[in-house]
């Protein structure tokens, strides 16, 4: 059974682009790959630009080749819409903030020479916890870390 999630960036107008990727979407795959291998603006905005992904490797060239699929990255206005455009089975999302954006509750927590970061959700989680919108996304370093620790 496959654990399905997109990635995606936000631009500086706020608009987002976004890739599915079909398999290995939990923290501990896609998540952990995002980190390690894709956590510079460039890197990020490429991971993104790709579409329609079956699973997420450590270099686009190796994802690409082991992707059955070969569509185009979504566009949306915003997050809202974003949101608003995810489908059923979809469990997590991850989302790269360049750091000249900004981020609520996070820029002041952003080191000055870090380009920009990483956030998630697990989609049903959004529901129990009361927040919507790009304010119910987390750090994914932060839980990265915590699945490291065992907590």
């Amino acid at each position: 059974m496959s654990t399905n999630s997109f990635i995606a960036i936000q631009k500086k107008n706020a608009s987002i682009i976004s890739t599915y990727v079909h398999w290995d979407g939990s923290p501990e795959g896609v998540g952990h790959t995002l980190l390690k291998y894709y956590s510079d603006k460039r890197s990020a905005t490429e991971v993104c630009k790709l579409g329609y992904i079956s699973s997420l490797y450590p270099s686009i060239q190796q994802t690409k080749e082991e992707s059955a699929h070969n569509e185009e990255p979504i566009k949306h206005e915003d997050f809202e819409a974003f949101e608003d455009k995810l489908w059923s089975g979809i469990e997590y999302i991850y989302l790269y903030v360049p750091s000249e954006n900004g981020y609520g509750g996070l820029q002041g927590d952003l080191d000055s020479d870090q380009v920009g970061y990483w956030l998630f959700k697990k989609v049903a989680s959004s529901k129990l916890n009361g927040r919507s919108g790009i304010d119910s996304l987390y750090p994914l370093e932060m839980e990265i870390a915590n699945y490291k620790e065992g907590i």
